[in-house]
């Protein structure tokens, strides 16, 4: 009993990190996009949801920065493109030039001194329309290392559950704490 009662007090302590640490997170997805043409600007609307859920609100992170990350094929780096917000909650919009000689770009929706988002970057062809919209979160609920430490998590309580279950079988050569017991008969 009391090997049990350690393994689930060690598998609360290391589970208790991530229910503090699930708060701070934040999934982004592209709106369709307008056709790019290499060395002009396009407005590229997106939406930022914390927790997957429930819309950014901009004002309620001071000094954030909300906007894409734009890389272009032969351009060295990353560019930050700011957004501002589109009016509608968790919506905003930002300019992006694109380089003269550029042919693709990648874009990525980011959150910069704020809330966590994951960095999944959407491919984009200049100089052709994008028929759907590119998701720049990874399109689910909860990000990717959340869904680990979940896994991990349940690996954890099935491990104790089985030791547990092995632990409390009766040993067949007698050799059990019961059977020392006294049992009064009135």
């Amino acid at each position: 009993m009391k090997r049990i009662i350690g393994l689930l007090v060690a598998v609360t302590a290391v589970s208790l990190p991530s229910v503090a640490g699930a708060g701070g997170w934040a999934v982004g997805s592209l709106d369709p996009l307008p056709p790019l043409t290499a060395g002009e600007e396009v407005d590229i609307g997106f939406t930022v949801l914390q927790h997957g859920v429930t819309p950014v609100d901009a004002a309620e992170w001071k000094g954030a920065a909300i906007g894409l990350g734009v890389r272009a094929d032969g351009v060295k780096g990353e560019q930050f493109a700011p957004a501002r917000s589109s009016g509608e909650p968790g919506h905003f919009v930002a300019t992006v030039a694109v380089p003269h000689d550029a042919t693709s770009l990648s874009l990525s929706t980011e959150m910069r001194d704020g809330l966590f988002m994951e960095e999944q970057w959407v491919d984009v062809v200049v100089g052709a329309a994008s028929a759907s919209a590119g998701a720049a979160g990874n399109d689910g609920w909860l990000p990717n290392w959340t869904i680990v430490l979940f896994a991990v998590g349940a690996f954890g309580c099935a491990a104790v559950l089985i030791i547990d279950a092995l632990s409390g079988r009766r040993r067949p050569d007698g050799n059990d704490d019961r059977a020392n017991e006294v049992q009064v008969v009135t």
